[in-house]
């Protein structure tokens, strides 16, 4: 099952990478896994229902926006040695936490000022 399973992703791999040239897919450790089990293994079951009515959300306006590049390589901005590392928090339910410090080790990396130079990852 497991190989049926993989020859079906590396089937959907090869059909990406043949159909554009945007972004290039690959295997990695979920390869071998279905759509349907990778979402019940790794992402989170339930939101709270009661969420939005615990903020109240502003109306964002994307008019006034500008000119926006067609796209944006943040290495060519900033060296590979200074960007965080991609993390895997596994099934921990605290992507806040991952999400939270990825920013601050991003904008530490995008600081010019020397004292805020990027050390390496930070502990979620």
């Amino acid at each position: 099952m497991r190989l049926l399973t993989f020859k079906k992703n590396l089937d959907i791999i090869s059909a990406i990478n043949s159909s554009q040239d945007s972004y290039k897919a690959g295997l990695n450790q979920f390869s071998d896994l279905s759509k349907e089990e990778f979402v019940a293994k790794y992402l989170m079951k339930t939101r709270p229902s009661d969420l939005s009515s615990k903020f109240e959300l502003e109306e964002f306006d994307a008019t006034n926006l500008g000119q926006t590049p067609d796209s944006y390589d943040l290495r060519s901005v900033v060296p590979a040695t200074k960007l965080p590392p991609v993390k895997n928090q596994k099934s921990c339910g605290s992507c806040y936490a991952f999400a939270a410090t990825t920013s601050i080790e991003f904008a530490l990396a995008l600081s010019k000022d020397q004292a805020h130079q990027y050390y390496g990852p930070l502990s979620p």
